[in-house]
């Protein structure tokens, strides 16, 4: 920042300050510094040094930065940068490491006692609390351990805790975060240590030993209860029908969606249609919030004195804590402090000088700052609106129009947020919004209107409630405009991509590609004026030309390659890890998809909860797989089930496969069923005998359920599970679902009576390798050369021990999906391979080649069996486009 004196002769035009961004860059070493300091962060993140080394090291530099102040030497921009970027990698490295008193290291002690103070509350509902403790102490048996450090844990809902708070947990079972097991799985064990905290546990009881601190309770509860007054106040002043729900929407959009409950369909609509930001506290609201206190005050001065600080910094302050610390709202405050203290001293306000400050204190308070993605899409969002947004020349504004400049600097804003923002939601929702643009064009405008309404209805709602009806009116109006356009875009076909994967590499080139653009349109030569008077444009030079021929060749050729892909050579079939369930994958050669079942059990691990969005989608993805031509439900259980749900809503599904029997009292059964008859998906109910036809001559055959269900459906659902083989040349792999003893007899028969060849290649384990299943009988029937296990139950890992000893018996190799991870079977018929994924993160990856010998395949019998559905080849593309 530099004085008004030196404003006229320093600051360059936003022409100079376009033509030369590199030159802009230099001249503001707070901005050199936080990109140091995200940069050595980043590093220390990916590296993991040594903590202590790289402290020593950051010390040596700060030591050079401060031997050239004292020498004097002009602008000491290496040494500041190379210390700022220590700094920040040695903080990280702190907080990745555990040290050797962490909590982690409990996880082999059994229960224990612990003593720790409540840092964070993360969820509370009936339930339970799951909160983040420092623990200061434990006991193990009347030992005594000094442990110290963080740790995630689930308690009892009763008492209710509060921040700040010291408690006794009692009977303590400590474990280790989960590490990922299949590609794009959100790695939850790298985020937690990110935030310091390397262990997870839960409480079977506690006791408070010493309540809050008077001023953190006074502030909860008042915080608490101005949120309770806000809501009410709109909720009583609104007009009309639907009262809850326009002033849900009302007070979402001027204090943050995290302050009420909306509908699920309308938080969706706002996300497909990328106007998500509109619920989020922005630094529109707190600068709106600052602009009309200081017009209220001092009217329209620019020139501020100095108590105005106390005036406008406590509501502020109050709106943030209302509205939530989170990403989005620090650095909207961080960046109003700065903006009123340049009003203040008279210095003039530098916007990316100030950016970098906010990065910097959001940095260093948390070095997971970089990583939230509340930070990337906050920051991400505000540069490209500033970057995009059109600077008008002196000679045009004089001609052009208010509103024509308004709608291309909105325009421009708009796309440059759209820009910035697009690869970090593809990166991490596995969605590329594409109507963005045009959505945001409409409803920003509406959002003001809403902003002012609602702030006026809230302040005079407070002091006498029918004050309130008429901004409420208002705020109802611009609302339901904002919601119907919200809507129609999120429904628009094509408005969203989803199962949309971009890996690293495209988002770079992304940022490349956006940085072109931002070039083309604001560092192009700049109309000059000739000798008659008039403007006349420079013509572009040669090299400016070629940058654009080359930028465009580059676009061309990813295009070809992506339409002109080689098709795979190799069936594959992908037995995924989704904790204690089921989820196998089939892909042919044609790019046709089959899933056999798509859920986890209750009791699997924290990671794999909502396994059909944090698991199984992200994975098909990850794969480029955005349509399923079947989706295979073989029974109602909910670890073969629950993320079904999900799928249907996340990507084109042709066909619902299912048993036919009833789901009444399976939860996850029933909301798979219902889904799909809200998408209008085909449903068919299959028995032994119905097949379905695959590119290159591969089979899938249903070998069970018989015609008639065996016994009770409550007591026999395992045994009703459809159980189907893939066949493909002389490979075949068995994917008998949750059969047991009697089931397996049954389908023995029923393969023997018909003829039907039942010995496969590789089989997955029936009932997730339990001793229930997987019989002598069975195994010698099926004489398998390979056996996979999905989700064997924490007792018995990889598999019951029996089961364990009849494979041995047999000589039949085991793959556990608990210890390798996610298992790849690719196949031409001939020969089988077999990949795992078994490293903590994907550049760690273990990898199992195998070759089985060849089988011989019976086919004649499957001649007559009935299609399950048409040919693959037939099937026309899916209309409905992926969510």
């Amino acid at each position: 920042m530099t004085s008004d004196n030196e404003h006229a002769t320093q600051d360059p035009s936003p022409d100079d300050a376009y033509a030369g961004p590199l030159r802009g860059v230099a001249n503001r070493p707070l901005l050199l510094v936080a990109i140091s300091l995200i940069a050595g962060i980043v590093w220390a993140d990916w590296a993991g040094p040594e903590p202590l080394t790289v402290a020593l090291l950051a010390a040596v530099a700060i030591g050079l930065v401060i031997l050239e102040i004292v020498m004097k030497v002009p602008r000491p921009g290496v040494f500041l940068c190379l210390a700022a970027a220590l700094v920040g990698a040695s903080l990280h490295a702190y907080r990745i490491r555990p040290s050797s008193r962490d909590p982690m290291y409990l996880a082999e002690c059994g229960p224990v006692t612990l003593a720790g103070s409540v840092s964070r509350i993360i969820r509370q509902s009936e339930f339970c609390q799951r909160v983040e403790i420092d623990v200061h102490g434990a006991d193990a048996e009347g030992v005594s351990i000094g442990a110290a450090g963080k740790l995630l844990c689930t308690l009892p809902p009763e008492p209710t805790v509060g921040t700040g708070q010291t408690l006794l947990l009692k009977d303590v079972v400590v474990w280790s975060p989960a590490a990922i097991t299949s590609p794009g799985q959100y790695d939850e064990k790298r985020a937690l240590a990110r935030r310091g905290i390397h262990a997870i546990g839960r409480a079977a009881d506690f006791a408070v030993t010493a309540r809050q601190p008077l001023w953190r309770v006074a502030l909860d509860t008042g915080i608490a209860r101005i949120r309770t007054h806000v809501v009410s106040v709109l909720r009583a002043a609104m007009p009309g029908t639907n009262k809850q729900l326009y002033a849900d929407l009302l007070a979402g959009m001027v204090f943050g969606m995290y302050n009420v409950q909306l509908p699920e369909e309308i938080v969706e609509s706002f996300r497909r249609s990328g106007t998500i930001h509109l619920m989020v506290v922005s630094g529109a609201h707190v600068t709106l919030l600052a602009t009309v206190i200081i017009f209220l005050v001092q009217g329209l001065r620019v020139r501020l004195p100095l108590w105005i600080i106390l005036i406008v910094a406590p509501p502020l302050l109050l709106y943030a804590l209302v509205a939530g610390l989170r990403a989005s709202v620090m650095r909207s405050l961080a960046m109003a402090i700065l903006l009123v203290a340049s009003m203040v001293t008279g210095r003039r306000y530098d916007f990316w000088t100030a950016l970098a400050i906010a990065a910097t204190v959001l940095c260093i308070a948390d070095t997971s700052a970089p990583f939230s993605i509340g930070v990337q899409l906050t920051f991400a969002a505000v540069i490209g609106v500033v970057g995009f947004m059109p600077r008008a020349r002196q000679s045009e504004s004089r001609r052009q129009s208010k509103a024509y400049s308004y709608l291309v600097s909105g325009a421009g804003a708009t796309l440059g947020a759209w820009l910035l923002t697009a690869p970090i939601i593809a990166y991490h929702f596995n969605m590329l919004i594409l109507v963005g643009i045009l959505a945001n064009l409409i409803a920003i405008p509406l959002r003001v209107v809403i902003l002012y309404a609602g702030f006026i209805a809230v302040l005079v709602g407070s002091v006498w409630l029918p004050l309130a009806i008429l901004p409420c009116a208002i705020g109802r109006i611009f609302g339901a405009l904002t919601l119907w356009v919200v809507q129609g875009f999120a429904a628009m076909p094509g408005a969203a991509l989803g199962v949309f994967h971009m890996p690293p590499v495209a988002i770079a080139a992304w940022y490349v590609a956006a940085g072109v653009i931002w070039w083309l349109l604001f560092c192009s030569p700049l109309p000059q004026r000739g000798e008659s008077g008039r403007e006349n444009e420079q013509q572009p030079r040669r090299w400016q030309w070629a940058v654009v021929a080359i930028f465009a060749l580059g676009g061309l050729v990813f295009l070809a390659a992506a339409l002109w892909a080689r098709p795979p050579q190799h069936l594959r079939v992908t037995v995924l890890a989704v904790g204690q369930g089921n989820c196998n994958i089939i892909s042919d050669t044609a790019g046709h998809h089959v899933m056999f079942d798509a859920g986890t059990g209750l009791s699997s691990p924290r990671a794999y909860h909502q396994v059909g969005r944090r698991v199984i989608l992200p994975y098909l993805a990850h794969r480029g797989i955005r349509h399923l031509d079947a989706l295979i439900m073989s029974h109602s259980d909910t670890d073969h089930c629950s993320g079904m749900a999900d799928i249907m809503n996340g990507l084109a599904v042709r066909r619902f496969v299912t048993n036919g029997l009833t789901t009444a009292d399976q939860h996850a059964a029933t909301r798979a069923l219902n889904t799909s008859c809200r998408l209008r998906i085909p449903g068919v109910a299959v028995r032994a005998g119905a097949k379905m036809k695959l590119a290159g001559g591969a089979d899938l055959s249903v070998l069970h359920p018989s015609r008639v269900a065996l016994g009770n459906r409550s007591e026999d659902i395992n045994n009703n599970s459809v159980a189907v083989r893939l066949s493909y040349g002389d490979i075949s792999i068995l994917f008998p679902a949750d059969l047991e003893a009697e089931g397996e007899r049954t389908l023995v028969r029923w393969a023997r009576a018909n003829g039907v060849p039942l010995q496969s290649t590789v089989l997955v384990l029936s009932h997730h390798g339990r001793k229930a299943s997987s019989t002598p009988e069975f195994l010698d029937a099926v004489s398998p050369q390979l056996a996979i296990v999905s989700g064997a139950s924490k007792r018995y890992m990889p598999a019951h021990a029996e089961v364990a000893r009849r494979l041995k018996m047999r000589g039949i190799p085991l793959i556990s999906t608990d210890i390798m991870g996610t298992v790849d079977i690719f196949t031409d018929g001939r020969r089988l391979w077999i990949s795992t994924f078994g490293g903590r993160y994907s550049r760690e990856r273990d990898t199992l080649r195998w070759q089985a010998r060849t089988a011989t395949r019976n086919s004649s019998a499957l001649a007559h069996a009935p299609l399950l559905t048409p040919r693959c080849e037939e099937i026309e593309p899916a209309r409905r486009l992926a969510s």
